[in-house]
């Protein structure tokens, strides 16, 4: 599955809170297409929440890494 940007707001949120407002907008909008996403994010809350301790710096750092993981994986280069 590729995430509709509008999952973005959630791993960039300033804090646990803001991350949680933004996964139940996300759910409001995508939850009936994606259910098994937001079964993951809700399962895996606790591994993630402290990812947000992070200066903004490194998390973008961070996303851009997995995003360059994402694009490599889908284009066959190793």
């Amino acid at each position: 599955m590729r995430s509709p940007k509008a999952i973005k707001p959630i791993y960039t949120a300033v804090n646990a809170d803001a991350a949680a407002a933004a996964l139940d907008a996300f759910e409001a909008e995508w939850g009936n297409r994606y259910p098994a996403a937001i079964r993951l994010w809700r399962n895996a809350w606790s591994q993630f929440v402290p990812f947000l301790d992070y200066d903004t710096e490194i998390t973008k750092v961070i996303c851009s890494t997995d995003e360059i993981v994402i694009l490599t994986a889908d284009s066959g280069v190793v």
